[in-house]
């Protein structure tokens, strides 16, 4: 697990937010496995909520983004 977060963190910052977002579904799998395989006393729950919030904030800024792109070809 750890060696995704570290790639992740070795994203440039100009990375497209796509590549993030894997980066960050593949860590959610992975913390995912952990809760259902480690012992009840090392959770990573409040891992797992941050990341699900994180995915879900990049998701609807990749949705908004789409919104205004076809926005701007209808209009243009």
């Amino acid at each position: 697990m750890l060696v995704i977060v570290e790639r992740i963190h070795n994203f440039p910052l100009t990375s497209p937010v796509s590549r993030f977002l894997a980066g960050f579904e593949i860590l959610l799998d992975k913390i995912h496995e952990w809760e259902e395989n480690a012992h009840s006393g090392v959770s990573l729950a409040p891992h797992w909520k941050s990341v699900t919030d994180q995915i879900g904030r990049w998701r609807k800024l990749e949705l908004q983004c789409w919104k205004d792109s076809l926005d701007n070809v209808a209009s243009g």
